[in-house]
């Protein structure tokens, strides 16, 4: 299945748990450690 970039983005906005240094990330999709990843992810990837 191809996502777009936003919707990438809303599947990993679930309510998992995630934590960074003992506190929970509220939205791993803007978190400074994990923003980098995501828009990598993200991307469109045109590759055949």
């Amino acid at each position: 299945m191809i996502r777009t970039g936003a919707q990438y983005r809303d599947s990993i906005r679930d309510r998992r748990e995630v934590y960074v240094g003992g506190e929970r990330v509220k939205d791993v999709t803007t978190h400074p450690l994990f923003k980098p990843l995501v828009d990598i992810r993200a991307k469109p990837s045109f590759a055949v």
